[in-house]
């Protein structure tokens, strides 16, 4: 168990004019003389005291070297801290744990072409060898349980987590980039390409999740296949869908019966997920509408490990799963959905109106999408009760998918009445489908129309084909 060594005042910063206190420690594990920084008397007068866990940087944080920015972030931290108080651990693992001496062998390798991921591999060591359990056994020390973390590192917020220590929200820190062939900027952007997210997409349990995953990667691989073609209204197009249809009309539907179920792990991964989702629409989104995308990323902080300016993010999602099977079946759920709706609609019920379902026809892998998603279904359908058999009373069969399910609705509706409603815009829809076929038939017309205005009456009329389709099953379904 590590103690408190001893305690010393002193002024910290670049003017040495910040009063800090300085505390050395007893008893960790790996026997490097690790310190904190105590601010404002942080660890005794605040509830959940700012935080930073720095990594020693003997280039960056004594000579400012250009060739990262430690020594900027440590002084934006050490400021920070004295205006709201905070407690800095300084880490005594040099290099990302690699040592000093192994850290300009890899600047070598740098020099030659290598990311400082690469040539940290070259050199045999893995991405990332720093251990935060000393700084665990630190704030323990200091009777600091519940913290606010300030850094861009999920790793560190996990050895927290993973230790017990509640972590109350996550700030990050500012990109400083250095100019020169010696600068920082590849530094910077090698990090925030290769660095881990805090999401591990094949972690991902929930359908839903992986449904929206699937849909962002289908959408970023058009988007660029479209811009590679300088097609940028159709890359606008897809990402449109993706963000109005997909996202909102959706996928935050989904998430709210996941909230209100009051499940930690669901909760957190949908959180997750959702957070991630919104960082890559911001990315998608940057070719067309940069300077609002780049003030949104880092005022807002859509993504809390991303801090750097979002011109340095790349597009690319790299070989990550695509869940095509959890896809198929929340996309079957949304189509089921859909035509609930639709038939309420063409039968004159309110919307908001709760009714049963049977779902004894649906074969068992459909029948199971339904049982295994039950109360998502049963929100977004208005669903009061799921019957795996037939109910003695009439009903409204509808085919979604080459699969059956039968409605049944208040005592109340006449279905003779809307039978005969329906049998009506059946008609109209006759005539209307009558007239276009006629007019596309009419080589007049053809000619001399708009390129446009022929392609209108063809998508009316394949809208028109559709809705027939709907309203004849309908009209089938209802029993006199």
């Amino acid at each position: 168990m590590a103690q408190v060594r001893a305690r010393a005042q002193l002024n910290v910063g670049k003017n040495s004019d910040i009063p800090a206190e300085i505390v050395s420690f007893s008893g960790l594990k790996d026997g490097q003389e690790h310190v904190a920084f105590v601010f404002n008397n942080a660890d005794v007068n605040q509830n959940v005291p700012l935080i930073r866990m720095h990594s020693e940087c003997l280039t960056g944080d004594v000579f400012h070297s250009s060739r990262c920015d430690c020594g900027e972030q440590l002084n934006e931290c050490i400021e920070m801290m004295h205006d709201q108080g905070g407690v800095l651990l300084y880490l005594r693992q040099e290099g990302r744990g690699i040592g000093l001496y192994n850290k300009i062998d890899a600047y070598v390798l740098q020099s030659q072409g290598m990311n400082t991921y690469e040539a940290n591999n070259h050199l045999g060591f893995a991405d990332d060898l720093r251990d935060f359990s000393d700084a665990v056994l630190m704030l323990n020390a200091l009777n600091l349980s519940h913290v606010k973390l300030m850094t861009n590192n999920p790793k560190k917020l996990n050895a927290l987590k993973d230790a017990g220590i509640e972590v109350d929200t996550v700030i990050g820190t500012h990109a400083h980039i250095k100019a020169g062939l010696t600068g920082n900027k590849a530094y910077l952007e090698t990090k925030i390409k290769h660095g881990a997210h805090m999401l591990d997409i094949k972690k991902i349990k929930l359908d839903v999740n992986k449904w929206i995953y699937f849909e962002l990667v289908k959408t970023n691989k058009e988007a660029q296949k479209y811009i590679s073609k300088f097609r940028f209204d159709e890359a606008a197009r897809v990402i449109y869908q993706f963000v109005w249809h997909s996202y909102c009309d959706w996928y935050i539907e989904f998430l709210k019966p996941i909230f209100d179920s009051k499940d930690k792990k669901n909760c957190e991964e949908s959180r997750n997920i959702a957070s991630y989702i919104q960082s890559n629409i911001l990315i998608l989104l940057h070719p067309f509408i940069p300077f609002f995308t780049e003030k949104v990323w880092l005022d807002f902080k859509f993504s809390d490990y991303f801090k750097f300016p979002l011109m340095f993010k790349d597009w690319d999602l790299k070989s990550q799963p695509t869940f095509s099977k959890s896809y198929n079946k929340i996309d079957w759920l949304i189509v089921l959905v859909t035509s609930i709706r639709s038939t309420k609609v063409n039968l004159d019920v309110p919307p908001g109106s709760f009714i049963d379902i049977s779902i004894v026809e649906l074969n068992f892998i459909k029948r199971s999408i339904v049982m295994n998603n039950l109360n998502l279904f049963k929100r977004l359908g208005r669903i009061s009760n799921v019957f795996n058999k037939k109910k003695n009373k009439n009903g409204i069969k509808i085919i979604v998918g080459g699969e059956t399910v039968t409605l049944y609705f208040d005592q109340n509706l006449d279905l003779n009445v809307q039978k005969q409603k329906i049998f009506n815009k059946v008609k109209d829809l006759d005539q209307k489908i009558s007239g276009i076929t006629d007019k596309l038939k009419n080589k007049s017309f053809l000619k001399n129309a708009k390129k446009q205005i022929v392609q209108k009456e063809r998508n009316a009329l394949i809208d028109y084909k559709i809705e027939l389709k709907k309203l004849n099953s309908i009209l089938n379904s209802i029993k006199n």
